[in-house]
């Protein structure tokens, strides 16, 4: 596993299977975030897999599979959003590559941080969400609308 720390508290890799639960659990990792459908690749775990042995090893599971072909949709991105709030830290998401949890933080992080920061992240660990700036400041206006 290639594990990328985009900021304090949540961290992005790529697919990870059941026998990889053990070393999440070892780094510490308290909960995790699958955002890839089941049966979207030959061979993938299963989400009720990864569940049970999440839930084996004391860690908090949950899945908000996304279309990986499409920006997220909205009520996903509100999904992950609650998910990131209410899951003990730190989190690990998950999909295919990791570009999939690496957008839907950053949809759910619009508003409560800079897009400036929010893309910076992500570049940071090597992953382009430029083509997300619009979006984001959309979100965060309509964030900033709601909040007053």
């Amino acid at each position: 596993m290639d594990i990328k720390e985009i900021m304090p508290g949540f961290s992005v890799t790529s697919q990870v299977l059941v026998e990889d639960l053990v070393e999440v659990a070892a780094l510490g990792f308290k909960s995790l975030v699958n955002n890839r459908p089941d049966d979207e690749e030959e061979g993938q775990p299963k989400s009720a897999e990864l569940s049970a042995e999440a839930e084996r090893l004391n860690l908090h599971y949950l899945h908000v599979p996304v279309n990986g072909m499409a920006l997220p949709a909205d009520h996903d991105a509100q999904a992950f959003a609650e998910a990131l709030d209410s899951l003990p830290k730190p989190v690990l998401g998950f999909c295919r590559t990791g570009n999939r949890s690496v957008r839907m933080w950053a949809i759910a992080k619009a508003g409560e941080l800079d897009v400036s920061e929010l893309l910076a992240a992500a570049n940071r660990t090597g992953f382009c969400i430029d083509d997300m700036e619009l979006r984001i400041e959309e979100l965060a206006a309509v964030k900033d609308t709601d909040a007053r």
